[in-house]
């Protein structure tokens, strides 16, 4: 697999998931309930950053652990969640942990994977018979900006294409029901949604992303970084119009049980 990570995994950066996770977790928190997590059952965060989310769920009283392949995100979860469990394993060797889980979760993990069938049959592997996996991903297609403006278009057409060149999908939500069906997960449930942020800093999530990628922009030779910066004041002038009206990605929402 040659997927590189397109966005920044420094302080900026570990900055912008906890302000997406503040944004998303009403809705995962709302998914994770309806597929059937429950206080005492054992979880596992696939992708878990800096362990927002996981800490989240460990609220709700479930013995919750994540891991995350990227040292500096661990690093910072145990030192923000010290009572949590964060180990550095790779999604791809999940089998390897010694204990299995009643739920396996990832979100906007599998979107930056190059196989991400190899990812789930991975996730599928630490669970128990009859578990759970839950995944939510993104649909880049799926935005609401108003108004529309070019700098907020341009910011689209760079994600997805780096996203790309990077190994991953920007449009892989869309596939997660075949893809949980084609791992043998049954009964599978599927939804979408569009989360608006009208205000405060999760109304930042474009600018953060773009911040965020800008690196791998000049990397992959598509920007220059006055280029970028150009686009990335205009975006925040949409993002500070009291008036305008943005929201996330579209996440798809999928999950089901393991035979």
């Amino acid at each position: 697999m040659d997927e590189r990570y397109s966005l920044a995994t420094g302080a900026p950066g570990r900055r912008r998931l906890e302000i997406l996770n503040e944004a998303m977790w009403p809705r995962s928190r709302r998914l994770l309930r309806a597929a059937g997590l429950r206080k005492g059952m054992s979880f596992l965060d696939v992708g878990c950053g800096v362990g927002a989310l996981t800490a989240r769920v460990a609220e709700l009283g479930v013995d919750a652990m994540g891991v995350d392949a990227n040292e500096g995100f661990i690093q910072a979860a145990r030192h923000r969640h010290p009572s949590i469990r964060f180990e550095r394993i790779d999604v791809r060797d999940l089998a390897f942990i010694e204990r299995k889980f009643d739920l396996v979760y990832a979100r906007y993990l599998l979107s930056h994977l190059a196989d991400p069938a190899a990812a789930i049959a991975s996730m599928i592997a630490a669970t128990k018979p009859g578990a759970r996996v839950v995944l939510e991903d993104i649909d880049f297609d799926l935005h609401v900006a108003e108004p529309r403006t070019a700098a907020f278009d341009r910011y689209l057409e760079w994600y997805e294409v780096v996203v790309r060149r990077r190994g991953g999908d920007p449009y892989l939500g869309r596939k997660l029901y075949r893809l949980a069906l084609d791992a043998g997960l049954d009964p599978v449930r599927a939804d979408v949604q569009i989360t608006l942020l009208p205000e405060g800093e999760t109304k930042r999530i474009s600018s953060l992303t773009l911040d965020g990628i800008k690196e791998a922009l000049v990397a992959e030779g598509m920007a220059s970084a006055e280029e970028i910066e150009k686009v990335l004041a205009e975006l925040l002038e949409l993002e500070d119009d009291q008036k305008s009206l943005i929201s996330g990605a579209g996440t798809h929402q999928v999950w089901g049980r393991v035979r």
